[in-house]
């Protein structure tokens, strides 16, 4: 039988409650559109998520798709966050929702699965973004086919869609955006459902989601640190 998996273990005193109001408030910044919030939630979560998808399915090939479909939901769906629980029970029954859902694509069976980390919060950062000089995001790489392209500065973000797989086109903004000078800011995650790519240069940062779109993809991107103008 199919059991909830525990997210959390209950925590007592003044500092699980600090911890848990960072969580809430990188919540609300993410909701608000800011990458570096979400840069911040995301590395916090990545281990741990990893290892509770793992633990779930047991199928090493699904935990990366699995993961960023969960993070994806997170910076999507950020403003939905009523507080009714702690911001890792939501985020980890995401998880257990995206890995139930291909688990029944696939007809196996899916293990119950404790996260014993789910406690650990993520760790706020106060830091005011600055922005890099001479790095402008109307300056970005895109993929050679890209069309509807939009530029959103009020929330920083670069919308595109390609004709491409998901997988080219993270292999050509991969090689476009080294050759700007970008390097990789952690592992990427590249799976044909969902990837995503964390690029850094100097104090600027690139969060790069890739999905597919109507046989094409979908992409967004994140900026930290650039100038708008």
């Amino acid at each position: 039988m199919l059991r909830t998996p525990r997210s959390d273990v209950p925590t007592e005193g003044a500092g699980a409650a600090s911890a848990e109001g960072a969580e809430v408030q990188l919540i609300r910044r993410i909701a608000r559109g800011e990458p570096r919030a979400f840069d911040q939630l995301y590395r916090a979560y990545h281990p741990r998520l990893t290892r509770f998808i793992d633990r779930l399915t047991r199928q090493p090939g699904l935990v990366g798709e699995l993961l960023n479909d969960t993070m994806f939901v997170v910076w999507t769906h950020a403003a939905r966050y009523n507080g009714q629980s702690k911001v890792s029970t939501w985020i980890f029954a995401i998880a257990y929702r995206k890995a139930l859902k291909a688990m029944g694509r696939r007809d196996e069976p899916m293990e119950a699965a404790q996260e014993d980390d789910a406690e650990e919060p993520a760790k706020s950062d106060e830091k005011t973004a600055t922005t890099s000089g001479g790095l402008s995001a109307k300056n970005l790489a895109l993929t050679k086919d890209a069309t509807g392209i939009e530029y959103k500065a009020l929330v920083e973000q670069l919308v595109f869609k390609s004709k491409s797989n998901v997988k080219s086109v993270c292999a050509e903004l991969a090689a476009s955006l080294k050759a700007q000078g970008w390097q990789n800011d952690g592992i990427d995650m590249v799976n044909p459902q969902s990837s995503i790519l964390k690029r850094k240069q100097g104090e600027a940062t690139l969060t790069i989601f890739v999905k597919p779109d109507n046989g094409g993809s979908e992409v967004k991107m994140l900026t930290d640190g650039l100038s708008w103008d």
